[in-house]
C-alpha cells in the first residue's frame, strides 16, 4: 500500500538563507546526512515559489497535480540530476576525486509524488512538503525518523513574500560575513565572474555599475527580512564562526532546530560525497571553511 500525504507527520520547517552572503551551502553540507532531516541538496528550489505563481498565472485552465509534477520535473530538473543546475553550487564535482554528482530515479520520484498527492487539494505548501517526502522515499531513507525539513530558500526576500505565508511557524537561519572580507569577492566572483561567463567581455564591462550597486545593497541590507519575525524563531550564523568554532555553532544549531546530536554533523557532504565549492570563486577548492 502506497504511503499517502496525510499519513506523514508534518515536520518542523527550517529555512536557510544568505543574509549578506557566503556560508549557506557550506553549512548545509554539515546537515546533509542527519537522519532526522528532509533536505534537497543545494538550492535547486530557490525559485520554487516564483515558478509556482507563474505557472498558475499562465495556465488557461486550473492546474492539476499531474500538470504540476510535469512542470516541476522540467523546471527543477537538477533535483533529479545535479548536473542540470545552471549555477555554481559545486554539486556536479563531489567526492574525493571530484567526479561525483547527485542523481535519483525520475520515474520512481514521480510515482512517489503522484501517490502522495492523490486526493490532496492543490496548494504550494502541500507540494513543497510532498517534493521532500518523495525525494526521501526515492532514496529509501527511513521516513519514520524524519522530524525536520530544512529548505535552502537562499533568497532573503522570498521568506517574507512567500515562505511565511505557507509556514508561519517556520524557523529561519541567516548567514552573514564581515563585509570587509566579502565585498571584493561578492562583486568579482558572485557577480562579475557570473556575468563574464554568460556575456561577452564588452557586455560584462557595460554592466559593471549594476553588480557593484547590488553587491552593496546585498551586503548591507541582507538581514532586514528578519525584522518581521519573532526573534525566537530566527538565528544568524557568522561565516567566520564556522571556521573558528564549528562545533559550538553546530551544537547551537541543532538545539535551536530541535535535533539530536549525530557524528555525521562533522562532515561537509552532499549525498554523502565530499563537497568542495565551485571554481567560479577563483579559490582553491576545499572541503572545509576557507
Amino acid at each position: 500500500m502506497s504511503l499517502k500525504f496525510f499519513d506523514i507527520p508534518k515536520p518542523k520547517i527550517v529555512a536557510l538563507y544568505s543574509g549578506n552572503g557566503s556560508g549557506t551551502k557550506l553549512f548545509q553540507g554539515y546537515l546533509d546526512q542527519h537522519p532526522e532531516i528532509y533536505m534537497i541538496p543545494g538550492y535547486p528550489l530557490l525559485y520554487f515559489y516564483p515558478h509556482w505563481f507563474e505557472w498558475h498565472q499562465d495556465a488557461v485552465n486550473p492546474l492539476t497535480w499531474p500538470d504540476l509534477i510535469k512542470l516541476f520535473c522540467l523546471k527543477h530538473a537538477s533535483v533529479i540530476d545535479s548536473r542540470k543546475f545552471q549555477s555554481h553550487d559545486g554539486l556536479a564535482n563531489l567526492g574525493k576525486e571530484k567526479d561525483k554528482y547527485l542523481c535519483i530515479d525520475e520515474i520512481i520520484f514521480k510515482d512517489h509524488l503522484s501517490n502522495l498527492l492523490v486526493d490532496e487539494n492543490v496548494s504550494s505548501n502541500t507540494f513543497l512538503l510532498a517534493i521532500h517526502y518523495a525525494y526521501c522515499l526515492t532514496l529509501n531513507e527511513d521516513i519514520a525518523q524524519k522530524t525536520t525539513l530544512v529548505y535552502h530558500i537562499h533568497s532573503n526576500t522570498y521568506i517574507k513574500k512567500y515562505l511565511l505565508n505557507d509556514f508561519p511557524d517556520a524557523k529561519v537561519i541567516g548567514f552573514v560575513r564581515d563585509p570587509r572580507s566579502n565585498i571584493a569577492g561578492r562583486y568579482n566572483h558572485s557577480m562579475m565572474n557570473v556575468d563574464k561567463s554568460k556575456l561577452n567581455v564588452s557586455d560584462a564591462f557595460i554592466y559593471r555599475k549594476r553588480p557593484f550597486f547590488f553587491s552593496m545593497e546585498y551586503l548591507l541590507n541582507g538581514l532586514q527580512e528578519l525584522d518581521i519575525m519573532d526573534f525566537n524563531k530566527a538565528r544568524v550564523i557568522r561565516h567566520e564562526d564556522i571556521y573558528f568554532r564549528l562545533d559550538e555553532v553546530l551544537q547551537a544549531t541543532i538545539n535551536f532546530i530541535g535535533l539530536s546530536d549525530h557524528p555525521l554533523l562533522k562532515q561537509c557532504t552532499y549525498g554523502g560525497h565530499s563537497w568542495w565549492g565551485d571554481n567560479i570563486f577563483k579559490q582553491k577548492l576545499r572541503n572545509t571553511c576557507n
